[in-house]
């Protein structure tokens, strides 16, 4: 082959080469088109998909918000000691439930007293008796507000049934040594107290007592106060305040104002109406678990089956208690108890 030839055939080999380079070049090119158009069809479908589901997501996020909102961070910087819920923020022996009352919308100072803050400590630590007088010195003090003093109450009042039902001498009682021949009955009526608070005051699991067993006896005088207005019951220890329940009074005014005493106690009532006799275990029967019946015939105060009335005018003239705070009464006061009731 001449020169000639092999340089022909050479630049054949390059312009086949050159067109084939081209193809591929021209091919990848219309590829790297297609590819780049892609996404925009993608991103379409996917907005046309999250259309599709929008209000299913709108419903995962929103059924997933209370878990956020229970957790709340931001409480976690909240005093625990103003805060009125128990189950988060009480000590762990002293309730922070408030007196009953209507005004329940008040927040607490968040400025905790130190004396408020003292009292609070020793009643965790076990120093009954000088917390309630921290409690007692702090609600003395002027110019507390109005739900932080309702708060510091019902702690207190809190203290003094624990301490009422504990074996823990005070200054309104004593200690009482068994002798031959004695009973609970004997003890307690002898001392204007209750076989009940002699019982849980000691913790004995029984009313078998012998000689020589020492009892803590309660020697205060308890009083109870009804204010119809306010559908309050106020119980107090030698005209000091005690405790204090929300109660239901007669509707259109028609519980009687003035002193009566406590006549006669009974347990699991039965209910005797007109042309009915209605037995303690019927939900029927209205006056639930405990009757304190008084010196006016037909009236007294006692359990419900009804509690939802409580805080109202709702019944036909007697007081009505919850069933768990009518038997917490009917522990401590004896028969012969004074009960004021006034408009």
């Amino acid at each position: 082959m001449t020169i000639k030839s092999r340089i022909s055939s050479i630049l054949i080999f390059l312009i086949s080469l050159i067109s084939i380079s081209g193809i591929v070049f021209t091919n990848f090119s219309y590829s790297q088109n297609e590819i780049s158009k892609k996404p925009e069809s993608g991103v379409s479908q996917t907005a046309n998909e999250a259309a599709g589901s929008k209000v299913i997501g709108k419903q995962e996020e929103s059924a997933k918000k209370p878990k956020a909102v229970l957790a709340q961070p931001a409480d976690k910087t909240i005093d625990p000691k103003v805060v009125t819920k128990p189950e988060t923020a009480a000590p762990p022996s002293v309730s922070t439930a408030p007196a009953p009352s209507s005004d329940r919308s008040s927040a607490p100072e968040v400025n905790v007293d130190p004396v408020w803050k003292e009292a609070r400590l020793l009643a965790v630590s076990g120093e009954l008796l000088k917390a309630r007088e921290q409690y007692r010195s702090f609600l003395t003090q002027e110019g507390i507000g109005k739900s932080t003093k309702r708060i510091a109450q019902g702690e207190l009042e809190a203290l003094n049934l624990k301490i009422l039902l504990s074996p823990i001498e005070t200054e309104d009682s004593f200690i009482y040594a068994v002798q031959k021949g004695d009973s609970l009955y004997n003890i307690a009526k002898k001392n204007h107290t209750t076989v009940l608070l002699i019982e849980k005051s000691n913790h004995l699991k029984s009313d078998v007592i012998r000689p020589g067993l020492k009892l803590k006896i309660t020697k205060a005088k308890f009083s109870i106060e009804v204010d119809k207005s306010r559908n309050l019951l106020r119980l107090f220890a030698d005209n000091m305040l005690f405790k204090t329940y929300s109660v239901a009074t007669g509707t259109n005014n028609s519980t009687p104002v003035g002193q009566f005493t406590i006549e006669n106690k009974l347990e699991n009532p039965t209910w005797y109406k007109a042309g009915a006799v209605v037995p303690p275990d019927s939900p029927e029967n209205i006056l639930g678990t405990r009757w304190l019946g008084f010196s006016l015939q037909g009236y007294g105060i006692h359990g419900t089956t009804q509690p939802e009335t409580i805080g109202y005018q709702a019944s036909s003239g007697c007081i009505r208690m919850l069933n768990q705070e009518v038997e917490e009464l009917y522990t401590i006061v004896p028969a012969g108890t004074q009960v004021m009731v006034k408009d």
